[in-house]
């Protein structure tokens, strides 16, 4: 899941950019707005059985899990988490 993959990291990278509880709270918030956004259009899409979705929501999914281990601020993180949710969303 995309609170999952960051939950173990979560109190050591706050420690060590000094992030607030906000700055917690929309790291963990990222994937599930972009879910919101994405799941009912994406849905509609792999509903027609389209594949191209699918494969595309991995890709993407993957690219935020990799922005997210590489992220050195919230600002870098954040879209790196909004890219995991809106790859979840078509996986999912």
């Amino acid at each position: 899941s995309a609170v999952g993959m960051v939950s173990p990291i979560l109190p050591a990278y706050a420690e060590k950019i000094g992030l607030t509880s906000r700055g917690i709270g929309l790291i963990v918030a990222m994937p599930s707005v972009a879910r919101v956004i994405f799941n009912l259009p994406i849905g509609v899409l792999v509903d027609r059985g389209r594949r191209l979705p699918l494969i595309v929501g991995c890709v993407v999914q993957g690219l935020g899990a990799l922005g997210t281990a590489a992220a050195t601020s919230l600002g870098a993180m954040l879209p790196a988490r909004l890219l995991v949710g809106s790859g979840a969303a078509a996986v999912s």
